[in-house]
């Protein structure tokens, strides 16, 4: 994923998912990038120049991010839904009934 908001995503290389700024990937990927063209409803495209406006990024950086943050999303929901998949009820019962019946430590409330 690239994204000029790496911070947002630490954590998401154990789904099997690097993010990368820009000029990082584009290091690594001996300047490989693709272009599209995307269209977009005129109060969308407004919108997205005033948001980027604001942030201060460019319309690129700022779809560049959003389409980031919606893979990370979609891919983390899929490796979850994979995840669930393999889950066995019977087992996820018989580890549970191991934690001991008692009040709650106080460093474990909140």
């Amino acid at each position: 994923m690239i994204t000029f908001n790496t911070k947002d995503f630490k954590g998401v290389d154990q789904f099997g998912i690097q993010a990368l700024p820009p000029a990082e990937y584009l290091r690594k990927e001996k300047y490989i990038m693709s272009s599209i063209t995307v269209r977009l409803p005129d109060s969308v495209h407004r919108k997205v120049k005033e948001v980027a406006k604001e942030d201060g990024v460019s319309i690129n950086q700022f779809i560049s991010s959003a389409v980031g943050e919606k893979l990370a999303s979609v891919l983390t929901a899929s490796y979850l839904e994979e995840r669930a998949r393999k889950g066995n009820r019977d087992r996820f019962k018989k580890v549970l009934a191991k934690v001991p019946d008692r009040e709650a430590l106080e460093k474990d409330c909140l």
